[in-house]
């Protein structure tokens, strides 16, 4: 009888070591999961803040163009009737400027472009591109104007 009972004392501390060794690999696995959930969610939430400072400089591209009695845009209009009257292309430089959100840097650049072969004024657009550079992610949003109304915007990205 006494030795039947040491078998069963060996028998349950050998258990107890195997269970302990698999809840230690099942906390391992759990952690390794949360580790990993986090590092995807903080750059998911890097993407979005990019994708929302490059929304945020061509929504300030676009209302430069309205600002001051629309005075960007109507210049910008005028080298538009320009290329027309004269059947060149319009000139492929950008205007660019720096803004800061949020103490992160957005590019935003703006230009006149034509799509389209031919040389009328709706085919006439103002492209503004803005992006944002963070350290894990980076995005570019732009707008196109229609020169022949300011109320008209294409946006992507």
């Amino acid at each position: 009888m006494k030795m039947y009972r040491s078998r069963r004392k060996g028998m349950v501390l050998a258990m107890v070591v195997v269970l302990m060794v698999v809840i230690s690999v099942f906390f391992l696995i759990a952690m390794n999961l949360l580790q990993t959930n986090t590092k995807i969610s903080q750059a998911q939430y890097e993407i979005s803040k990019a994708y929302y400072l490059a929304r945020a400089g061509a929504e300030m591209g676009y209302g430069a163009l309205q600002a001051d009695g629309h005075e960007m845009f109507y210049a910008q209009k005028t080298v538009a009737e320009n290329c027309v009257s004269r059947k060149i292309d319009p000139p492929s430089t950008y205007t660019t400027d720096t803004l800061v959100f949020d103490g992160h840097d957005v590019e935003v650049k703006m230009r006149l472009i034509r799509q389209g072969s031919e040389q009328i004024l709706e085919n006439y657009f103002i492209e503004i591109i803005s992006s944002a550079t963070l350290p894990d992610a980076s995005k570019t949003v732009s707008i196109l104007v229609s020169v022949s109304d300011i109320n008209l915007k294409w946006m992507s990205g």
